[in-house]
């Protein structure tokens, strides 16, 4: 441990998580409180000029094989772009569905003119138990 002190992180330090030297706080309180529904924004934010917003129909098979393309062409797992994702079209079919899913989790970004998918944001239901507690979100 002392030696790892003794080092700089230059990736962890930019992220939300303890350092070393931070004291932490054995209480396991929520970092942010649930928010009312009535605090969250209905309406999209806007995208740029050329591309929508699409709920995407991963029961459509054109659908999730543009989904699949997207992923396994454009999501690398290192710098070196040695290692990519190949996540079968099955796969991610029986990833997006779990029980409890929501159809309009499956947000598609596609260029207007082409309709050719080129982004893709999701939700899936999770619950998670800390010590005593389960807790319901989305992951």
């Amino acid at each position: 441990l002392a030696d790892a002190k003794l080092k700089t992180y230059r990736f962890w330090e930019t992220q939300p998580v303890v350092g070393f030297t931070d004291r932490v706080d054995d209480a396991n309180d929520v970092i942010e409180a649930d928010k009312e529904m009535s605090d969250v924004r209905c309406e999209p934010y806007s995208l740029p000029n050329g591309f929508v917003w699409d709920t995407l129909n991963i029961d459509d098979s054109q659908v999730l094989g543009e989904l699949y393309v997207l992923l396994n062409q454009n999501y690398v797992e290192d710098e070196d772009q040695l290692f990519r994702f190949d996540y079968s079209q099955p796969f991610l079919h029986w990833a997006l569905k779990p029980p409890g899913f929501q159809c309009d989790w499956y947000c598609g970004i596609r260029a207007e003119t082409t309709r050719k998918l080129v982004g893709f944001i999701s939700a899936v239901p999770a619950s998670i138990v800390l010590r005593s507690e389960t807790r319901y979100g989305r992951d």
